[in-house]
């Protein structure tokens, strides 16, 4: 949707703002760790324990049924010999499952464990809350786009300083003025010129489905079953009108309480608004749907070997002190 909307600022990336609607899913009635988790410690390992933000590279085994059952999941074999490159993780940052992040804690590197989780600490027991950006899931609703993105024709002076390097990498490095590149979803990126300090690009969205078409009022487009209609054109903002007919919520209101349904992958799914959040930059929409993932309402039976272990980063007492002590100096501020 977001590509179709074309909200094509990710091809300027004068920052790495990129702000990203919560992805986070909550599950239902999560109970503590001593009734969502056993396990045993097949092996002892040394150094240091994991804790929360510990980083750790571990192998692992996902079975079905019991620690005995098929494995579908997991980077070693039944014998503990890896299979694949090690599972790195920042305890506390990186999104696992609750009860194998639990089962990591005190665990050092050349420990086994095989422990089992409940389904309340693995994939969940009932629906999950998460948060979508409005306009992913809202059946009708309007936006104001700059003329020129919607065109598909945009040119942009940009000072380089501002600019990612993994963009200048991509786009300049190696270039000569007039080249371009031609992106998978249709965009043209093409180097105009370039001075010490600035790089203009010429930018074509093929995507847009106003691309090379006379914007005016009244008129729209279709396409991917999502209708863009111009409703207003001032100076250089459009606003369009936009009707999904993807939203399970088509043909209903939506509004706090609505619910709908549709079917993915043959399976039914349940949808229920219970917020629409508009405090945010970016309007969102809290969502509780069904938990259709395959291990829901499954105790997951996981084999879990670390293989090293870095403690978290955390300054010396000493270097706190030298830190604010130079702090003090440098603003000026006297203590008795």
């Amino acid at each position: 949707m977001k590509k179709i909307l074309l909200l094509i600022a990710s091809l300027f990336l004068v920052a790495a703002c990129g702000q990203q609607a919560a992805e986070t899913e909550t599950q239902t009635g999560t109970t503590d760790q001593t009734e969502t988790q056993t396990g045993m410690t097949t092996s002892v390992g040394t150094g240091a324990a994991i804790e929360n933000g510990s980083q750790t590279s571990l192998y692992y085994i996902l079975r079905d049924t019991n620690e005995n059952g098929e494995i579908i999941d997991g980077n070693m074999d039944a014998e503990g010999k890896p299979t694949g490159t090690p599972f790195t993780i920042t305890v506390g940052a990186t999104p696992v499952v609750a009860g194998f992040e639990k089962a990591l804690i005190g665990m050092r590197a050349g420990e086994t464990k095989t422990v089992s989780v409940a389904p309340e600490d693995g994939y969940g027991t009932g629906n999950i809350t998460r948060e979508a950006y409005y306009e992913d899931i809202a059946p009708v609703f309007s936006i104001t786009q700059e003329k020129s993105l919607l065109e598909g024709k945009v040119t942009r002076e940009m000072n380089i300083a501002d600019i990612q390097p993994d963009f200048i990498k991509q786009y300049v490095d190696g270039k000569k003025t007039g080249d371009t590149i031609t992106e998978e979803e249709g965009t043209v990126v093409k180097l105009v010129s370039r001075t010490d300090s600035t790089i203009t690009f010429e930018f074509h969205n093929t995507s847009s489905p106003f691309y090379n078409k006379k914007l005016a009022v009244g008129s729209s487009e279709t396409t991917n079953g999502i209708t863009f209609k111009v409703t207003k054109i001032d100076g250089d903002k459009v606003t369009l009108e936009v009707t999904n007919t993807n939203s399970p919520f088509t043909g209903k209101d939506f509004v706090v309480g609505a619910t709908a349904e549709t079917e993915v992958n043959g399976k039914k799914i349940t949808y229920k608004i219970l917020a629409i959040n508009e405090a945010s930059e970016q309007k969102t929409v809290t969502l509780e749907e069904t938990n259709t993932n395959p291990l829901a309402n499954k105790t997951l039976h996981f084999t879990i070997k670390v293989d090293s272990v870095t403690p978290p980063t955390t300054p010396s007492v000493f270097n706190t002190i030298e830190t604010t002590e130079s702090t003090e100096v440098s603003t000026g501020t006297t203590t008795n």
